[in-house]
């Protein structure tokens, strides 16, 4: 199946138009999610045939050797000489977005008619209209759109090209976010070229690392998501793509630990010994998620921002130490003002968050509350709140563990309130624990009502939008 899509991407779409060279457009490949991909009907990606088919493209569309640097001026002075790109620049330059928008299409549209063997000025062209789609949060069109830009520039400068590599995670980060079966089959594909290809090293270990991400929101196979995102993090990847690996698997973890816990309540007596190593593996992985999500701080706030001690005040600086320190795990943030951001990068808030639920899970309370306050001295910006929400929930739940009903319940209110025009997972989290303490209170028909609430908004999330709460999606990047 994979090598007829392939061949299709090549041989049907690539030759159009007098035979000339017109990129790689919609094709099968867009179709994929709606095919049913069973065992029976994958076949072995033919990559001899494939290898020499790409040969032929290069040959056709020439191999360009020029510096980046001078290869692009050349290129933007090309696309300067058509008056629906200047606009498109200046419209761009005043936050006109959707102006923007609709001149580059426009002098897309130029191009691939007067010139449409020019498949570098198309790719730029596209790159710029892909950044005013992400800009007006018109995810919808950015699927095929990033895909054109993937296949397309795959084709005309092969993997040796540098912007290859922001291509190829900024579709990948899309897939994640927004279609993550499509990108299952798409990462399918790139590990088959990786078994036969031979592609950089700071490549491989980018691709290891989405494919850890995927398989974890997947839930598919926890084991082989701990595998890749071991992978990535031993080929030393840069502190914040290592950061991303440290939280995920710290996730993936402890999400292994509660699949064994369910093997291990299922269990007989007469398997005592099977019970025995069960009760070994959970108790040796526990173990590593604190540390792994330590080592995720780490990397986010020592390695990426290269913090010192000169760079802010001894007492952040000493807080910080203690956060990272594997043997602390409470103590006095006292002296610490609201509007303090201990944590620089917005991603620290999400590793505390997940130590803070972690930590209530294994019914440490207090120390829960203490990492879920560390949370909130961080940079999130305003459009990460729904992630703050989470906190708030857990800390409801811990208030109901200690038999506060009336504050447990006063905090989801509040919380109801304040998700009102959100539609995340979080939501869904709060409503159910509502219903959960109301049905203890014996107030059913209230309690009904927000599980039906909450029934109806799961219906209308993607199945890994739970995961998504916890696990760490490298951004975009469309500095190009």
């Amino acid at each position: 199946m994979q090598r007829r899509i392939f061949q299709s991407l090549i041989k049907q779409n690539l030759f159009i138009k007098n035979k000339s060279v017109q990129g790689i457009y919609r094709s099968k490949f867009y179709n994929l999610q709606a095919q049913s991909f069973s065992t029976s009907q994958k076949e072995d990606i033919d990559l001899n045939q494939l290898t020499s088919e790409i040969e032929q493209l290069k040959k056709k569309v020439g191999t360009n050797t020029q510096p980046k640097s001078s290869m692009q001026d050349e290129q933007l002075s090309e696309l300067s000489q058509f008056e629906a790109f200047q606009s498109a620049s200046r419209y761009a330059s005043l936050e006109k977005f959707e102006l923007a928008e609709q001149k580059f299409q426009e002098a897309l549209n130029i191009l691939n008619e007067q010139q449409p063997d020019r498949i570098d000025l198309q790719i730029i062209l596209m790159k710029r209209l892909a950044l005013m789609y992400k800009l007006q949060d018109k995810n919808y069109l950015l699927t095929p759109l990033l895909e054109d830009i993937y296949f397309k520039h795959l084709a005309f400068y092969s993997y040796k090209n540098v912007d290859y590599i922001k291509i190829l995670k900024n579709l990948l980060t899309h897939y994640c976010i927004y279609d993550l079966e499509r990108g299952s089959i798409f990462l399918e594909m790139i590990l088959e070229q990786l078994q036969h290809e031979e592609i950089p090293k700071v490549i491989v270990r980018d691709i290891y690392l989405y494919a850890g991400i995927i398989h974890a929101l997947k839930g598919d196979d926890f084991n082989q998501s701990e595998r890749f995102l071991q992978e990535s993090i031993q080929a030393g990847l840069q502190p914040i793509q290592k950061g991303i690996a440290y939280n995920n698997l710290a996730c993936v973890t402890y999400w292994n630990c509660l699949k064994l816990l369910l093997e291990l309540s299922q269990t007989t007596k007469e398997e005592e010994k099977k019970q025995k190593q069960l009760q070994e593996e959970i108790q040796e992985r526990i173990q590593l998620v604190a540390p792994l999500i330590k080592r995720a701080f780490n990397a986010f706030e020592f390695e990426e921002k290269n913090r010192q001690k000169d760079q802010i005040n001894e007492q952040q600086f000493t807080i910080l130490k203690k956060l990272f320190d594997e043997e602390q795990k409470v103590f006095d943030l006292t002296g610490l003002k609201p509007e303090d951001v201990l944590l620089k990068n917005p991603m620290s808030s999400v590793c505390a968050m997940n130590m803070g639920e972690f930590l209530f899970y294994s019914g440490d309370f207090n120390a829960s509350q203490f990492w879920l306050q560390v949370s909130q001295y961080s940079s999130t910006k305003l459009e990460s709140l729904h992630r703050v929400l989470r906190t708030i929930v857990i800390s409801a739940l811990a208030a109901k563990k200690q038999n506060k009903i009336e504050f447990a319940e006063n905090l989801l209110i509040d919380c109801l309130e304040y998700s009102e025009n959100y539609t995340t997972f979080n939501k869904v989290f709060a409503l159910e624990s509502y219903s959960q303490i109301l049905k203890q209170q014996g107030r059913n028909y209230e309690a009904n009502s927000y599980q039906q609430q909450s029934d109806n908004l799961r219906n209308v999330l993607s199945f890994w939008d739970e995961r998504k709460e916890n696990i760490l999606i490298p951004d975009y990047d469309f500095k190009f």
